[in-house]
């Protein structure tokens, strides 16, 4: 799934025109629920599981049944028994009926061995796993998201005042130096100096803002905030227990439970067709360390 579909997600809701304050574990919630990555990854699941039931459809016996009723009026010397004087059927009606007929059947079908049948239902089976294992991936990899995005925008903030204290430190300055030139201390070329280190730490301070918007703009897309909701940060993160895992369990740990590799390993392990293009070049990744995707 391309990494960009983690950048969206459905707006729900309405704007309330008051700014909310929304935690990092508010994020998180929230773009688990609205984020397209998440949506997409359900969807393909409940394809999976369709795809499934239709395999384990031709596993099953077929059953079919018919029921019909006609009224019918035979004419009997169509058939050769005319009712004419001399004949064996002389005073028999040469028309019979009419009468209904009622039928009503049932057919029943099973194969008793269909290899294909039979691997379909095993090729989908695995592709359902890794479908449910691509869920939970993608899951995981928003919370990711969430939370990078979240660290980001408060380290925007973060630089909008140092940003902003500079610029009231350059402002400071060149009052200073106004009252010098006033008083004759100095030169105005200083005061000059001071005029355009402030100018220059206001376009810094205004840079800083629009980048901060800009984050607060995405984490916003990610968690499927309403258009135009304003909203506001909390710095206060919670605490993260210690990592007391050695590189080597964190690997073996990695092959064991990360979804991305045990779905890639699901797909390897359905079986293909003799003439499908799915070869085991294909399927290398299932023996490869797994990675972390990254966010451009």
């Amino acid at each position: 799934m391309p990494t960009g579909t983690f950048l969206g997600g459905v707006p729900s809701g309405t704007s309330t025109g008051a700014a909310i304050t929304i935690t990092v574990v508010d994020a998180i919630v929230r773009a688990l629920e609205h984020n397209l990555g998440v949506l997409a990854a359900e969807q393909a699941m409940g394809r999976a599981q369709g795809a499934r039931w239709r395999a384990l459809a031709d596993l099953l016996p077929n059953v079919n049944g018919r029921v019909s009723e006609t009224r019918q009026e035979i004419n009997l010397a169509a058939f050769g028994f005319a009712s004419s004087p001399g004949t064996p059927f002389e005073g028999i009606p040469s028309i019979v009926g009419p009468f209904n007929v009622f039928d009503a059947r049932v057919y029943l079908s099973q194969s008793i061995l269909d290899f294909g049948a039979l691997n379909g239902a095993r090729a989908e089976a695995h592709n359902l796993e890794a479908a449910r294992l691509t869920y939970r991936s993608a899951r995981d990899f928003v919370i990711h998201v969430a939370g990078n995005l979240y660290i980001q925008a408060l380290a925007a903030s973060a630089r909008v005042d140092a940003a902003r204290a500079q610029q009231q430190t350059a402002q400071a300055l060149f009052n200073q130096a106004l009252d010098l030139k006033q008083s004759g201390v100095i030169a105005g070329i200083d005061v000059l100096r001071a005029e355009v280190q402030l100018n220059a730490q206001t376009q810094r301070a205004t840079s800083a803002v629009n980048e901060f918007e800009k984050s607060k703009l995405q984490l916003a897309r990610v968690m499927g905030l309403p258009l135009g909701q304003p909203f506001a940060l909390d710095a206060n993160l919670p605490e993260l227990p210690a990592n007391d895992v050695s590189l080597d369990a964190a690997v073996e740990l990695a092959y064991r439970t990360r979804p991305d590799y045990l779905a890639a390993s699901n797909g390897c392990a359905a079986p293909r067709p003799s003439g499908s293009r799915w070869s085991a070049a294909r399927c290398r990744r299932c023996t490869s360390t797994p990675t972390t995707a990254r966010l451009a």
